[in-house]
């Protein structure tokens, strides 16, 4: 009945998804769909990837994380669907996994089942249908319930084993791309672990009463998740000290970033009354309340539904309900839920960011997530008491009203707040009849597209310049290498372009002709039914494509008497970890491939390790003699190979753990 239940949710919130239609808006097309396309596109070809050479320079696959390479869903379902039925299949298979995660936890701490599908209802759909935008949002976010649904049932039975299963669940949390809502997810665990412990001991085993050594198994299970996620967070944490946040004051990064106003916390009772009003524009409000850093409506979102609300002020406030409900296992969630919304105001941040863990991250009102589930789980008991003490007891008619009318509330929220938009048709249809993608397709030689829209037209299968990035390399922030602006095609950006291996130029309005300049030339102009679309664009304003005619490629040698023979790097069944370059030169050179040079990259020349240098501060180089050879690069990062060796040493732990024999456990008290 609860799967069912689930699933049901997700074709009522997302009918469109489920008849065939898609997503646009936010970070959609922009960011997650041309990395989960490449990792499709490498996954059919037989390679797991660790580098992508589309966004900008290339940039480290893995450690960027938020394509998830390593998790398992991923590599199953890009391996084996297209690309928006994979996507689309992940976030809603997600959303009927919080749920159910939701529905058992509340039934392990002793909710019935109704109230147990009040709590899951009012976490999954009243945080993450809003964050549509954002894909991580519930594929992170389902795991919280399930590491509490474990650790709860080891404060029960005093067994190991589902701490380990508290661990797998952190671990996938983390390998599924987003690390904010997993560090938050441990944050919880271990305060959720020790206060029920030393203080909201009811249900507890006395074993672990008993036992002095209790307390630390929170910080081993946290441990262990670490150890089994270290192939994916070894790699994050080395491009972390290379990135735009190695500085903790970089202008390119503000932790204070999406909190939540404290003015704007009257949403959770005010939304309809104010708030979502069409006559009221939530970005620019939140703009004149933000007093810390800025913020938009998405993360700053927090609504609970007007009935929840009410529950959980009934239980508060009615005498007759406090000595059944408001107990200190409810006063323990009360107070988490207090604490984590105290935090997402963001007051706290100025001294919290260096805290170890805190300053990594921005957007402190995602810790409104933690509150949700509190008020989730405290609307719940609030039911249940109210239902206990009536007489006749009619949960299932009281339920279904209350169910029914939270879910009505919660449905209509992401109408009026969200920056993605369900469409009837899938965002990438018109993806094989795009103009441009077919003209850069037929370029006879490795393309690099300078163009607007960062990311999107990776998804042509051209590298593209100017990239963006949650967690990028310094050199694409760095006044030194950062892509320039494009105003017009002056010589100095032409002179940037041909250095950096830029091929083609593409703009939404035309380049005025520079006097006697050969270096470009107009080759299409024309509306593109792919890109128009997912720029928003009326289908009847042009875009331009222009090729620059005196490009010196994406490989291209220091002496002009050099033929390049042959390269894999435009090869879309080739590994994007690696890359064979074949010359020919009649004098000794230096080859210049326009991929960033970073820390994993070895070169080898005929075979031989030979020296890799860096040319123009960013860009990988090898010098060769006079003759035909054999240039290789090949991505192989220690970093990952360390992560692996952690992660299959804490696997082999996790198993000694799961399966050794437990003694048999003494009663509960």
């Amino acid at each position: 009945m609860t799967l069912a239940l689930a699933v049901g949710l997700t074709m009522l919130f997302f009918w469109p998804l489920w008849n065939g239609g898609g997503v646009i808006g936010g970070d959609t097309l922009t960011y997650f769909y041309p990395q989960k396309q490449f990792l499709a596109e490498q996954l059919q070809a037989g390679h797991i990837p660790l580098w992508n050479n589309r966004s900008g320079f290339g940039y480290p696959l893995v450690a960027e994380s938020q394509t998830g390479v390593f998790y398992p869903p991923n590599l199953l379902l890009y391996r084996f669907l297209n690309l928006e039925t994979a996507y689309i299949a992940g976030q809603l298979s997600h959303y009927v996994l919080g749920f159910v995660f939701t529905w058992l936890y509340a039934r392990r701490v002793g909710l019935h089942p109704m109230g147990a599908w009040l709590a899951a209802l009012v976490y999954i759909y009243g945080w993450f249908p809003p964050r549509q935008c954002l894909e991580w949002a519930i594929v992170g976010g389902c795991y919280l319930p399930g590491v509490l649904w474990f650790v709860e049932g080891w404060l029960q039975s005093s067994r190991a084993r589902p701490l380990v299963g508290a661990a797998v669940c952190v671990a996938l949390q983390m390998l599924s791309g987003h690390f904010h809502l997993a560090f938050m997810t441990q944050l919880v665990v271990v305060s959720y672990s020790l206060l029920r412990l030393w203080w909201a001991r009811e249900g507890v085993h006395a074993t672990l009463l008993q036992r002095r050594g209790s307390a630390v198994a929170p910080f081993l299970t946290v441990a262990l998740a670490l150890g089994l996620a270290s192939a994916q967070l070894l790699p994050t944490w080395e491009l972390k000290q290379q990135s735009q946040r190695q500085a903790s004051e970089s202008v390119d990064f503000d932790p204070a970033y999406g909190s939540i106003p404290p003015l704007y916390l009257t949403q959770v009772v005010a939304s309809w009354f104010y708030w979502y009003s069409s006559e009221i524009s939530r970005d620019v409000a939140l703009g004149e309340m933000a007093k810390i850093s800025g913020t938009n409506q998405v993360e700053a979102h927090l609504y609970f539904g007007l009935m929840p609300l009410a529950l959980v002020l009934l239980m508060l406030c009615w005498r007759g309900l406090r000595t059944i409900s408001l107990d200190r296992f409810a006063l323990l969630w009360l107070g988490l839920g207090i604490a984590a919304v105290i935090y997402a105001t963001g007051y706290l941040v100025p001294v919290a960011r260096y805290v170890p863990g805190f300053g990594f991250f921005r957007g402190p009102g995602r810790y409104g997530l933690i509150t949700t589930l509190a008020v989730a789980f405290l609307a719940a008991r609030s039911f249940q008491a109210l239902n206990d003490n009536q007489r006749s007891r009619p949960h299932a008619i009281i339920g279904a009203i209350i169910i029914a009318l939270t879910t009505y509330d919660l449905w209509l929220v992401p109408q009026t707040v969200n920056y993605a938009t369900m469409t009837a048709f899938r965002a990438t249809i018109n993806l094989p009849n795009s103009a441009v993608r077919e003209l850069l397709k037929r370029a006879p030689q490795p393309t690099r597209l300078y163009a607007p829209g960062p990311n999107l037209t990776n998804l042509l299968g051209s590298a593209s310049v100017p990239e963006y990035l949650g967690l990028g390399p310094g050199e694409y922030y760095s006044p030194e290498t950062k892509a320039p602006a494009l105003t017009t095609l002056t010589p100095e950006f032409l002179d940037w372009a041909e250095q950096s291996g830029i091929t083609h130029v593409l703009t939404f309005e035309p380049v005025s002709q520079l006097d006697g300049t050969d270096r470009w030339k107009l080759i299409w102009a024309d509306a593109d039914r792919f890109l128009n679309q997912a720029w928003g664009r009326s289908i009847l304003s042009p875009i331009y494509l222009y090729e620059l005619t005196t490009t010196r490629g994406r490989i291209w040698t220091t002496s002009p008497n050099v033929r390049i023979v042959s390269t894999t790097l435009s090869d879309a069944s080739s590994s994007a970890d690696e890359v064979r370059i074949k010359v020919d030169a009649a004098d000794a050179t230096t080859v210049v491939l326009t991929d960033l040079l970073y820390p994993g990259w070895n070169v080898s020349v005929d075979g031989q390790p030979a020296a890799a240098t860096r040319f123009a501060k960013q860009f990988r180089a090898v010098d060769i003699p006079a003759g035909q050879h054999e240039i290789v690069w090949r991505y192989q990062p220690t970093s990952v190979r360390i992560g692996f060796l952690i992660s299959g040493i804490s696997t082999l732990i996790a198993f000694v753990v799961f399966f050794r024999r437990s003694p048999v456990p003494t009663s509960v008290p």
